[in-house]
């Protein structure tokens, strides 16, 4: 689904409503299970610049993440920012998501 996000936290801290507004991005929103064909209950999520395009190089990733409608309008994707493999920091991240058209 074409989108634009707005990220709603920077290092596990959650940032200003007005500094989120102002940095959005758009892109193909993309979400599977965290290993593929394994069925694994995690998903992982990837703002692609188009679709089909490799989850490889994304524009924002997000691990063990859930989505939840939200009543204002929109959608909002919660996990954790994907940390590096000789670190043990999690950082909590949300995204709010608003689907639309790609121009």
């Amino acid at each position: 689904m074409w989108c634009t996000v707005y990220v709603l936290y920077r290092k596990g801290k959650r940032i200003p409503a007005d500094v989120a507004k102002a940095n959005p991005r758009t892109g193909w929103l993309h979400m599977r299970s965290k290993e593929p064909h394994t069925g694994m209950p995690e998903s992982r999520a990837f703002l692609l610049p188009e679709k089909g395009a490799s989850t490889h190089f994304p524009i924002l990733e997000l691990d063990c993440c859930h989505l939840r409608a939200i009543d204002g309008g929109g959608i909002r994707l919660t996990g954790f920012d994907p940390r590096h493999p000789s670190s043990w920091t999690l950082n909590h991240q949300s995204w709010w998501i608003i689907p639309g058209e790609q121009p």
